[in-house]
């Protein structure tokens, strides 16, 4: 693999870490987590994954081996995070599924109101 493809794996890695830390201060506060963040880190997932195929096909150094080896502990971050914001984002959709529930009713209860004044 050439210096740029390490240059590049370094690159997606400082990303990953950047993200992970977002996301790890984002489950504290939901709201704050965006699609545009799971999106981010999908996006260097997929990235790293094209540059590590291409690693497999070369032997590697130990620039290289540094570099898989930490996207691989960003790999494993995610994977032991990922369930607790999954979670999380599952309980405030009911959150948000039981407010709209209510607003309907409320706002077809206000309707039938208007209609018997």
């Amino acid at each position: 693999m050439s210096g740029s493809r390490v240059q590049e794996l370094r690159a997606i890695n400082h990303n990953l870490r950047l993200r992970i830390s977002r996301l790890r201060q984002a489950t504290q506060n939901p709201p704050a987590l965006t699609a545009k963040d799971l999106g981010d880190v999908l996006a260097d997932l997929i990235r790293a994954a094209d540059h590590l195929r291409e690693i497999s096909r070369s032997a590697v150094d130990a620039d290289q081996q540094q570099e898989i080896s930490e996207y691989h502990s960003h790999v494993k971050a995610l994977s032991e995070f990922l369930p607790s914001v999954q979670g999380r984002l599952l309980a405030e959709k009911a959150r948000l599924d039981s407010a709209r529930t209510h607003v309907a009713r409320a706002s077809a209860w206000a309707e039938a109101s208007k209609k018997t004044l």
